[in-house]
């Protein structure tokens, strides 16, 4: 099958701990909710007709914005690794509820292999003032195809 790509645009929103009312019902903060909703029809759109089967391996870039410090004139201009909060597995898990709900697959637990990449956007262009640079558009960008890779056999070692 062709793969599926999608671009998320915006901000990507980690999944949270479930809260929980006063009652002892659970719930998704609304934006978390909201981002999952966004996803979903993002990857829905992209999808077309087509839905996986079996197992699958998704590769996500996830383009987080630089900060003011990481603008300067000094700066690397191309993507540069985002080593500080949010947490990579924390932002994965939400992309993933989204795209299970916009059905490219059944059930995540579909996804064998998962290869994500957490950057800073890449600086375009030219400007004389640092703080009027702009960047790429921050956002994911998805892509799932049918897993066909070979099972790593491991063994333990004894010292």
């Amino acid at each position: 099958m062709t793969p599926i790509r999608a671009f998320v645009p915006g901000f990507i929103v980690p999944k949270q701990s479930a809260r929980f009312t006063r009652s002892g019902r659970t719930y998704q903060p609304k934006h978390v909710v909201a981002y999952k909703a966004l996803v979903s029809v993002v990857v829905s759109t992209a999808r077309g007709r087509r839905s996986f089967a079996g197992p699958v391996s998704v590769v996500l870039v996830l383009v987080m914005p630089r900060t003011g410090a990481t603008m300067t004139r000094s700066s690397p201009t191309g993507r540069i690794p985002h080593d500080v909060k949010p947490d990579v597995d924390n932002l994965t898990k939400a992309l993933l509820d989204g795209i299970t709900s916009g059905g490219a697959w059944v059930d995540d637990a579909q996804v064998v292999h998962l290869d994500v990449t957490k950057v800073r956007a890449a600086i375009v262009g030219e400007h004389s003032r640092a703080d009027m640079r702009e960047t790429e558009p921050i956002g994911a960008y998805i892509t799932i195809t049918d897993y066909h890779g070979i099972v790593p056999e491991v063994t333990q070692e004894t010292t």
